[in-house]
C-alpha cells in the first residue's frame, strides 16, 4: 500500500507568486497601475515563515519563480526579500540577479533615480557608477 502512504508535495511558494510579487512592487512604488486594493501586509505574512526556515532556499525559489517573468517582477521579487529579511540577504546571487534584472528593466523604461529605493540606488552605483 505504498501508493497511499507517499507524502503530497508541496510548493515552497504559492502557484501565483508572480502576480503577487507584481502587484506587491506596484503598490510599493506608487506606480499607475498598482492594484486597486492590494494586500501587502496579506504576501508578507504568507511568505515569512517560509523565508526565515530557510532563506537561501526561500530566495534561489523566489528567483526561479520571477525572473523569467521580466524585469518588473524581478524587481518584486528583490524588494520581497529586502522586507522579509535582513539586508545581508541581499548578496545572495539569487537576490542580486533579481536586483540587477529589475534595475535594468528600470533603466529600459527610463524610470528617474526619484524612483528608486535606496538599496536600488546602491546597487547601481556599485555596479554601473552614476544612473
Amino acid at each position: 500500500m505504498a501508493l497511499f502512504n507517499r507524502k503530497r508535495k508541496t510548493s515552497l511558494l504559492p502557484a501565483d507568486i508572480v502576480d503577487r510579487v507584481v502587484g506587491y512592487i506596484r503598490t510599493e512604488a506608487h506606480s499607475p497601475n498598482a492594484p486597486a486594493s492590494f494586500d501587502t501586509p496579506g504576501l508578507i505574512y504568507s511568505l515569512h515563515s517560509t523565508a526565515h526556515a530557510d532563506p537561501a532556499r526561500f530566495i534561489e525559489k523566489l528567483a526561479s519563480a520571477v525572473l523569467p517573468a521580466g524585469g518588473e517582477a524581478s524587481r518584486g521579487g528583490a524588494r520581497v526579500v529586502w522586507e522579509l529579511l535582513t539586508s545581508e540577504h541581499l548578496t545572495d546571487p539569487n537576490c542580486e540577479t533579481m536586483l540587477d534584472a529589475g534595475l535594468d528593466w528600470l533603466r529600459a523604461t527610463r524610470v528617474g533615480s526619484a524612483h528608486l529605493f535606496g538599496y536600488e540606488i546602491g546597487r547601481w552605483h556599485t555596479t554601473h557608477g552614476s544612473w
